[in-house]
């Protein structure tokens, strides 16, 4: 029980966090600065090693954080995004992997939504899918569906990364080659 109230505490405090953080721009924006103030250059390594961190994580909304970073960046922080998008997805199928045997996938919300997608499509192009779906979020996140489908062990190591390097590659090239206008946007 004493578990249950530390996550219950976490989850609110996170929820405080991100509203904070994410309604108040202006507080977002002084915090990057304090930031990149404190750590120098090296803040932009900081910043993608935390996002790729935080989208390995199941239920974050990553796709939203990678085009703010996008923004806040213009063109470097679309590599940045981009290659912290792969790093943390692939992360999280890893981790996955490590599971693997472990936990119960039956009565898992995540994968009872990705075999109802597979019975009609095959399993990589759900993938590409559910990663660009609107919303996904609902389905786990980025970091939901790359981490059950490293328990669910259908999917080898080199076809995820492919699936998700060409699945995660078409708004970072229309925000790099200005097709998705972002300038006005730039902090």
């Amino acid at each position: 029980m004493n578990n249950l109230k530390w996550k219950i505490f976490l989850l609110i405090i996170a929820g405080f966090l991100s509203l904070w953080f994410f309604i108040d721009v202006s507080s977002l924006i002084v915090f990057l600065n304090k930031f990149k103030r404190g750590f120098g250059e090296n803040y932009i390594f900081y910043i993608a090693l935390a996002y790729s961190v935080a989208l390995a994580v199941p239920f974050f909304p990553g796709a939203e954080i990678g085009i703010c970073l996008m923004c806040m960046f213009g063109e470097r922080g679309v590599f940045i995004a981009y290659t912290a998008t792969i790093v943390g997805l692939s992360a999280s199928f890893l981790v996955g992997r490590l599971f693997r045997g472990r936990l119960n996938l039956k009565e898992n919300r995540i994968m009872k939504n990705l075999n109802t997608f597979s019975i009609y499509i095959p399993r990589g192009l759900t993938l590409a899918i559910l990663l660009n779906f609107p919303g996904n979020i609902i389905f786990g996140g980025g970091g939901g569906i790359s981490f059950t489908l490293g328990i669910e062990n259908k999917l080898k190591y080199r076809q995820f990364v492919a699936i998700i390097t060409l699945a995660t590659l078409p708004v970072p090239l229309f925000v790099y080659f200005g097709i998705i206008n972002i300038d006005k946007y730039l902090v």
